[in-house]
């Protein structure tokens, strides 16, 4: 049984479920026999003046824009591997070995990719893109494996992301200025 709680180690979303629950076990005890009536009037004020200031509008408009350009971003990375991953296994030793140090640097970043959150994919995209730039090694194997179009689509379709990401995350942090 819970004797006490310190209810300034809950987080916003645990505080406002505690109270909510709290006013609603009061309320099933009868405020009027109880003797409270008009503490849990004021408090019932408060929680909601709270509640409206955490809530969050999860409707916004460019959600649907930030998955369908994850979902390019994704396709670019995905069909990049496959045909890296395709090249390893090419009878000239020269276009298996570029295929190699290519497919060697995307194991650093780990499997899958492009079921990381979006920040982490857009981070690890734009640290493969960065690489295949500054390294020789591995800009010469992007260019025998004619894969400068799709390194320029990745590059692309995640600086597209990481704008309009920028710009839902500027929207909902002005959505409520008093929070």
């Amino acid at each position: 049984m819970i004797t006490s709680i310190d209810l300034s180690k809950l987080r916003n979303s645990e505080f406002l479920q505690f109270m909510t629950d709290y006013l609603g076990v009061v309320n099933l005890n009868n405020t009027t026999t109880l003797q409270v009536k008009q503490q849990y009037a004021n408090l019932q004020a408060i929680v909601k003046t709270i509640e409206a200031l955490f809530k969050v509008d999860t409707s916004n408009a460019l959600s649907n824009e930030l998955q369908t350009l994850d979902a390019r971003r994704d396709a670019a990375i995905n069909g990049i591997s496959a045909l890296i991953n395709g090249y390893t296994y090419h009878y000239d030793a020269t276009i298996k070995a570029h295929a190699t140090a290519l497919s060697n640097h995307l194991a650093i970043f780990g499997i899958g990719i492009a079921k990381n959150n979006y920040q982490s994919e857009t981070t690890i995209l734009r640290n493969i893109i960065n690489d295949w730039d500054t390294q020789p090694k591995l800009t010469a194997a992007i260019t025998a494996l004619s894969l400068t179009a799709w390194k320029k689509e990745l590059e692309a379709a995640n600086n597209a992301f990481a704008t309009k990401y920028i710009t839902r995350t500027q929207e909902l942090g002005a959505a409520n200025p008093d929070s």
